[in-house]
């Protein structure tokens, strides 16, 4: 028996937000591997969740990813990822991956989780709450 298998991954679709590609590599119940590629210009909006890091692996081109202050809506750090570099965001921070650059980039997002969520940040009701 061979156990030796090419696996391409799964394409995702999302209605919450548009990107060149979303492709699953792998998961199971407290793990999931994303491979993502960011037009130029392109974003995963500001978001949150409630439990679990992710953990974001450049692979091509330079990814963008901030936190930022879930009082204020402010950018509290920006890194910029270069190919072979990772970045950890835990869980509640409000982060936002974004390509700002001329080419395209490709990162793998890796999450793990108890309780899988995505829940958007709306800047505009931090600006209404002060």
């Amino acid at each position: 028996m061979d156990s030796l298998t090419l696996f391409e991954g799964e394409e995702l679709r999302s209605g919450m937000y548009a990107v060149a590609a979303r492709k699953k590599v792998a998961g199971n119940d407290t793990l999931t591997v994303t491979e993502f590629t960011l037009a130029p210009g392109e974003e995963v909006p500001p978001h949150f969740h409630t439990d679990g890091n992710d953990i974001f692996y450049c692979l091509e081109g330079e990814v963008n990813v901030q936190s930022i202050d879930s009082e204020t809506g402010e950018v509290q750090r920006e890194l910029i990822l270069r190919v072979g570099q990772a970045a950890k965001v835990e869980p509640p921070t409000v982060h936002r991956t974004y390509n700002p650059h001329p080419a395209r980039c490709r990162f793998l997002l890796i999450q793990q989780f108890g309780h899988r969520d995505f829940i958007r940040f709306d800047r505009s009701a931090t600006k209404h709450a002060r």
